[in-house]
């Protein structure tokens, strides 16, 4: 048999899922010829498949050293790299792929959703908008723009490129948060009706639809909750729809009620995993440590591994003072997630809960929350004029009438559209000026590949988020971390007068305290363990898995202004 009759065997093997098979075809073919990297290729595709990942990149590394400009192994490598978070390497993949194959569809979709992934949307859309120039008509490269257009805020011709497309349920959700940021309601709750028939849109737009009763029209929330009854009435056999419908009474503090619906649901469906850990979620809002632990715990035992459940597990255990369960479930999701700042911060409140407190501090190390004051950019005169400007820039997007559900903010509001993209000069004059501070924040971090902050150093960074809020009279923030953060931040546009003076530190950010009751080992309820009052023109960076909130502001007359962002390297 020649080579090519191999890789032919080696490949029909695949299909046939016969693993054992490739392998034995492709070292047949390497037999014959050495330089035959696509048999290398076609074995490390295979144990990709059989989550071999190792194997997977030691196979494909020796096709590339063969052939490095294969197109193809290319999009492999790129495919292997990014499920292991090594994303700056597997867009240089994708790159490369493209580079030598310009109308190659497949590193294309997978770089832009890349791109979508690390919260780009400009980059993405250069990637779609340029794989469509060899491509016009591609399906997934024009939803993959629409996509990127709806996220970089784009909306006019996102509203342009969606009246292209013929109508169907697993755009609508798109659709739908389109026409929500033009204002246009009608439209907006047709589409997300639209796409509650698609199951991966069905829960956002469920939410999009609670979320527009209970924020946007301000009808309050016994008429957002009672919608939740009548989504799940309408939909008797859509399980997620009780659960999901549970989480956001829950949240929105109908705790009874939520517990009700998820009765309701194993009344129907029967006492399975996915209820018991919803349960788990309730009650943890609740402070019911124990019952939270016992739900989640029976959970965890019947889908091991499942990170959705092992984050109210590891929650319910610290609240039950098994700190070491914690840690061990927190090091676990690590291994799989090493980038998502929950994970750590779980780590940091687990070594406290048992004692290991230089370890503790080696995450909690309140030397990273650093403080700058930004100076107003050469066209402002004062200070003074500049945050007046840029505090009437702000309040013109405040238009929604409650704090938004699934966020940390209560009794406030939060803008919606990402200020990264704001078409105001001001704003984007802030953006500039964040520049010195934050570069100075990272280049004191010291080269310690070992630490989850200092081990993401590089020379520069990019903004994956930014938005305001307006915290009124009794307003705070629960405790909370950024999971898709590296560092955070809250610069004061303003904050009352008297807020630095107060003994009971009203309005102050405190750090350290996690959102759940839970005690250290002498049994002292864990606390704030560093606070800061705001100051006007005040930029604050800290690392974004540090547990951070508000002491609320008790007066009615008081309010608190905020602009913050999230920053990644790059």
């Amino acid at each position: 048999m020649t080579v090519e009759d191999r890789l032919k065997a080696a490949h029909t093997a695949y299909k046939n899922k016969d693993y054992s098979g490739v392998i034995t075809e492709a070292n047949a073919a390497l037999e014959l010829e050495p330089s035959a990297h696509k048999a290398h290729h076609i074995m490390a595709i295979a144990a990709r498949d059989q989550n071999d990942w190792p194997r997977a990149l030691t196979a494909i590394e020796a096709a590339l050293k063969i052939e490095p400009r294969d197109a193809e192994c290319l999009n492999t490598y790129g495919n292997l790299l990014a499920p292991l978070n090594r994303e700056f390497e597997a867009i240089a993949a994708y790159k490369a792929s493209l580079d030598i194959a310009p109308n190659y569809v497949q590193p294309a979709i997978a770089l832009g959703q890349l791109y979508l992934f690390q919260k780009n949307p400009i980059q993405a859309a250069d990637v779609f908008q340029t794989a469509l120039s060899h491509n016009a008509e591609h399906t997934v490269l024009l939803k993959g723009l629409l996509y990127a257009l709806k996220d970089a805020q784009q909306f006019e011709v996102a509203s342009d490129l969606l009246a292209k497309l013929p109508p169907s349920p697993d755009i609508a959700l798109a659709a739908g948060q389109i026409a929500k940021a033009r204002r246009q309601t009608p439209v907006a709750e047709a589409n997300f009706l639209r796409a509650l028939s698609h199951p991966p849109s069905s829960l956002s737009a469920f939410k999009n639809l609670v979320q527009m009763r209970w924020k946007d029209r301000g009808d309050g929330e016994e008429v957002a909750a009672s919608l939740i009854h009548t989504f799940v009435n309408d939909n008797p056999e859509a399980g997620p729809f009780y659960l999901f419908g549970a989480e956001l009474l829950s949240e929105m503090g109908h705790a009874q009620a939520a517990l009700d619906l998820i009765d309701r649901a194993e009344t129907k469906f029967g006492e399975v995993t996915e209820t018991q850990s919803v349960r788990a979620k309730v009650l943890i809002e609740s402070g019911r440590g124990s019952a939270a632990f016992e739900c989640s715990n029976k959970a965890l035992q019947s889908r091991p591994g499942d990170l959705s459940i092992m984050a109210g597990y590891i929650r319910s255990a610290l609240m039950v003072g098994e700190g070491e369960l914690a840690l061990q479930a927190s090091k676990a999701a690590q291994q799989r997630q090493p980038k998502n700042q929950f994970w750590i911060a779980t780590e940091a409140t687990a070594l406290r809960v048992i004692g290991r407190d230089d370890d503790y501090a080696r995450l909690y190390n309140y030397d990273f929350v650093k403080a700058y004051d930004i100076a107003p950019p050469p066209e402002y005169n004062t200070q003074a004029e500049f945050l007046n400007q840029l505090k009437n820039a702000l309040m013109q997007r405040h238009i929604h009438k409650a704090h938004p559900l699934g966020q940390s903010l209560r009794g406030g509001t939060q803008t919606s559209k990402d200020l990264r993209f704001a078409n105001d000069r001001i704003i984007q004059d802030f953006f500039q000026a964040l520049s010195a501070p934050v570069r100075d924040y990272i280049a004191a971090m010291p080269d310690d590949n070992s630490h989850p902050l200092h081990s993401r150093k590089r020379r520069g960074y990019r903004l994956t988020g930014a938005w305001s809020v307006h915290l009124k009279g009794e307003g705070f923030h629960v405790n909370h971390v950024h999971p898709d953060g590296w560092i955070s931040s809250a610069f004061y546009v303003d904050a009352p007068d008297d807020t630095q003076a107060r003994q009971d530190k009203a309005g102050w950010i405190a750090f350290g305290k996690p959102p759940f009751e839970a005690v250290d080992k002498s049994g002292k309820s864990l606390s704030a363990q560093h606070m800061l009052a705001p100051t006007f023109g005040r930029l604050l960076l800290f690392p974004s898995y540090m547990w951070h909130g508000t002491v609320p502001l008790p007066e009615s007359k008081n309010t608190r202004l905020t602009l913050s962002f999230d920053a990644a390297p790059t």
